[in-house]
């Protein structure tokens, strides 16, 4: 009988021995799931880390290429003077007003707005604005509002002249 009763508790002992180490297996298992998931999203990071360095590289390029193309503010001093030669190589009546002025920053390009009244043949009015296009300001036209009279038309051009 006292066989039997070692038995048991040996029995007993070992159930709950095999309990205690399946119970901590588990935990472990979970744990080491765990980490495989941080590691595979570190791995992940450090990709997207080393694809953004080489496109910074890339970046630079083109962002010091568009330093070099947008003129700074101070340089716009002479694009009304630029304008108004083009709008004369063209015959063109013209007169310029300014208005909103917008200091460049980290993420955007300053500009100054215009205004532009022109006046003249409508194939000059055309040949004007894709030589201002083409020169060395970067412009956007807003609104173009013409009319035409006795053969020539008149009219107003906003927009803005972009800065750095």
């Amino acid at each position: 009988m006292i066989e039997l009763g070692i038995v048991a508790i040996a029995v007993i002992v070992l159930t709950s021995l095999i309990f205690w180490l399946k119970s901590d297996i588990g935990a472990r298992a979970l744990r080491v799931r765990g980490q495989q998931e941080e590691l595979a999203s570190r791995a992940i990071s450090l990709n997207s880390l080393s694809i953004l360095k080489a496109d910074a590289v890339k970046a630079r390029a083109f962002s010091s290429l568009l330093e070099n193309t947008l003129p700074l503010k101070d340089q716009l001093i002479h694009f009304p003077r630029d304008i108004e030669e083009i709008a004369r190589r063209n015959g063109l009546e013209f007169g310029s007003s300014f208005g909103e002025e917008r200091a460049s920053t980290d993420a955007t390009p300053g500009y100054i707005g215009f205004i532009f009244t022109i006046g003249g043949a409508y194939d000059k009015i055309v040949n004007f604005m894709r030589e201002v296009e083409r020169g060395r300001y970067i412009v956007q036209w807003g609104n173009v509002d013409f009319a035409e009279r006795d053969g020539a038309y008149r009219g107003t051009i906003s927009g803005k002249v972009f800065s750095r």
